[in-house]
């Protein structure tokens, strides 16, 4: 595959994955979700603008404290890990 082709691609599926998680922000009612999707989005856009061979370091939309505030992981957590401990949407 040609490096063009290649860097079409990663494109490509960069903004179908900030088009799901746009629909996913849309489709779900709690704030703090949505805003979480929201921002996945613009990650993902992102990396679609800077290409397969871009920085991928980038400053995190997460404050360090927010997995506190939202249930949300914070941006060295693992999403997984804070919904298991009772985070996202515990009941």
């Amino acid at each position: 595959m040609s490096e063009s082709d290649y860097s079409r691609k990663h494109a490509l599926e960069c903004m179908r994955l900030a088009a799901d998680s746009m629909q996913l922000a849309g489709d779900i009612q709690n704030p703090a979700l949505q805003s979480h999707f929201v921002r996945m989005a613009r990650v993902w856009s992102d990396l679609a603008v800077r290409g397969p061979n871009g920085d991928t370091r980038m400053e995190s939309a997460y404050p360090e404290s927010e997995s506190k505030q939202t249930g949300l992981p914070g941006p060295h957590e693992n999403f997984a890990t804070v919904v298991g401990s009772g985070g996202v949407n515990s009941r």
